[in-house]
């Protein structure tokens, strides 16, 4: 073969990796995220006409990239989608993104790795979509619990509910309670399956029994193993330096010394609910006893145990 990778081999992935690891290198103004073959495209600017003329004339470039590699891009599957805040108003112009003088159709939400993302970022979208696919799952193991024992049922929890429920969570249920609420209700009806308890029965007595977490409790605990990695230089290189320590700001002794985190300023809800934010807050938040744990699967351990206790 000349150029491209055949598909379906072992070493195609990582020769097509290989193939197209200088992409970026085409535009100096856009920032790339590339994951396998799903290439997407950022750009921060405080005007949607400015940003529109820009977008074109880097995509250009892009276009020249393919074409010199002997690629081209599928079009169909390519669109833009605008974020901003829900008091925002957008003011378009009759100016619209183009790529080989094709127009590129503007979404309201995308679908990046599992996870559907809209334009206020706020989630209500994937929110909806992982609540239908929980809703099915526990029609299924409502319909033949009677005749499978508890160890099986909590096997299927783990299969069919938990998936949805965890993947991604630590990113998506940072978020209001309330826009949780319907996860939660969802978990409270499996639960009391599980359970064999009576459908009006309290639920907190049978978490803890069956030992599973809440909605919240799941991203406290994801959000809680990052910032413990964190800690221990176990993330990629790319959060270097993502948190200051108090004790970075203060020379003399105060109570918050040790291994308690800055929280920066958030001026928006969005930025509220972001790891950069919501991460040090959390991890401040837990009892020293646990932030001092130095073995990661020691800390899951106790840090599940805490939230049970506590749920």
């Amino acid at each position: 073969m000349k150029f491209g990778v055949p598909q379906g081999s072992i070493l195609g992935p990582l020769l097509f990796l290989i193939y197209i690891n200088d992409l970026p290198n085409s535009s100096s103004l856009l920032h790339f995220v590339l994951f396998a073959d799903d290439t997407n495209l950022f750009i921060s600017t405080s005007s949607y006409q400015h940003s529109v003329g820009v977008i074109n004339d880097e995509l250009k470039l892009i276009s020249d990239w393919f074409k010199a590699n002997k690629m081209s891009l599928n079009i169909g599957k390519s669109n833009y989608i605008l974020f901003s805040s829900n008091r925002k108003l957008i003011l378009q112009s009759d100016e619209t993104i183009l790529t080989d003088n094709i127009k590129v159709p503007r979404v309201l939400s995308v679908k990046f790795l599992g996870v559907f993302i809209d334009q206020h970022v706020s989630w209500s979208e994937h929110l909806t979509h992982v609540s239908a696919k929980i809703a099915k799952s526990i029609g299924v193991i409502t319909r033949i619990s009677a005749n499978l024992p508890n160890k099986i049922l909590l096997s299927l929890y783990y299969s069919l509910v938990y998936p949805y429920l965890s993947y991604g969570n630590l990113v998506w249920a940072s978020n209001y309670k309330t826009k949780l609420k319907r996860l939660l209700i969802l978990q409270k009806r499996i639960v009391r399956v599980l359970a064999r308890a009576p459908f009006n029965s309290h639920t907190s007595v049978l978490f803890q029994d069956l030992g599973i977490l809440k909605i919240d409790q799941i991203n406290i605990y994801q959000v809680g193993e990052f910032m413990h990695r964190y800690t221990h230089n176990q993330l990629p290189n790319a959060f270097s330096n993502y948190f200051k320590y108090i004790s970075d700001q203060h020379s003399h002794y105060t109570r918050n010394k040790g291994n308690k985190y800055l929280v920066d300023f958030s001026r928006t809800n969005i930025r509220k609910f972001t790891i950069a934010v919501w991460g040090p807050r959390l991890w401040n938040s837990l009892p020293s006893t646990l932030r001092h744990i130095p073995y990661l699967s020691a800390f899951k351990r106790k840090l599940r145990e805490y939230l049970l206790s506590n749920g």
